[in-house]
């Protein structure tokens, strides 16, 4: 039973009955294994929790897509926000649309098209940003009546296509292990697209790997935190990277803020373990479980 458990350790944060369809196991023989480690106070079980957001979220998606396809927003209509809007009060309502329509968010849409809009209205959400966020780039936008030229809008996207290609080369070296290569694409497309979350955390992962560049990838794993703070990634690499340079204090504070956002992630909460020198007995009745649930007492 012990070897059945440390596989369901491989499947966080997801359903029993995907879990089942991953195993080779019959479901009776699944079943029986499950519930003998509950009896054993091993795991717990919790309800899924469903966010019932997430159609509505969806329904404006679908909506404020085909208004922008259709060209009949300005940055500042897709905003909700006049034309006198602060800077402070763009910058609420653009992270209020990353937690809302990014989408990541609703990557279980039950049609992949919404996937493919999702993505395209969050690209014009951060070009958006990018303007108005931008004294003199939205004073141009401005005295252009709400327009930027097609000759800005084709350089700018040439940008973000490349920027998207160097990620992709950049993903598949890094999983090569050849950091520096990989780090000198990243330097590139964070140059060309610096709204990111994922290309600054991949740089800063690169970077943690190189000795000389240890110190510089604080930054950059900082700046994805900036970006987008509910993403729990960054965070990890933080304290990965704190804990490489034997400063558990900091490694910790990282380590607990993963767990603060998502109490299932396996690899925080087993690095948390490792420094507090939490003992395997005890181990068993600290940690989450994979069904999500709070351990017995």
């Amino acid at each position: 039973e012990i070897n059945f458990y440390k596989e369901l350790s491989h499947f966080p944060n997801i359903s029993c009955e995907q879990i089942l369809s991953r195993m080779k196991l019959t479901e009776e023989a699944f079943w029986k294994r499950v519930i003998l480690l509950f009896l054993l106070n091993i795991l717990d079980f919790s309800d899924v929790v469903v966010d019932k957001d997430r159609d509505k979220n969806i329904e404006e998606i679908i909506r404020l897509y085909e208004l922008v396809k259709a060209g009949k927003l300005d940055y500042y209509e897709l905003f909700g926000l006049k034309n006198n809007a602060s800077s402070n009060e763009i910058k609420a309502v653009y992270f209020e649309y990353a937690k809302k329509y990014h989408p990541d968010r609703i990557s279980s849409a039950p049609d992949p098209e919404i996937k493919d809009k999702a993505n395209f209205l969050f690209a014009e959400i951060n070009r958006a940003y990018e303007v108005l966020s931008n004294q003199e780039k939205r004073n141009d936008y401005d005295s252009r009546g709400y327009k930027e030229s097609s000759n800005s809008d084709t350089i700018h996207e040439n940008m973000l296509e490349r920027a998207r290609l160097l990620y992709r080369k950049a993903k598949a070296l890094y999983a090569q292990k050849q950091f520096w290569e990989a780090a000198t694409l990243m330097d590139e497309a964070v140059s060309l697209d610096p709204r990111k979350s994922a290309y600054f955390l991949l740089l800063g992962m690169c970077q943690m790997n190189l000795p000389k560049l240890k110190r510089v990838s604080t930054d950059n794993l900082q700046k994805a935190i900036d970006l987008e703070p509910w993403n729990v990634e960054p965070y990890a690499a933080m304290g990965i990277l704190f804990m490489s340079e034997n400063q558990n204090k900091r490694a910790e504070g990282f380590f607990r803020k993963v767990l603060s956002l998502n109490p299932d992630h396996a690899l925080a909460r087993k690095k948390l373990e490792e420094i507090l020198g939490t003992s395997t007995g005890d181990r068993k009745k600290s940690v989450f479980n994979i069904f999500g649930g709070k351990p017995k007492k």
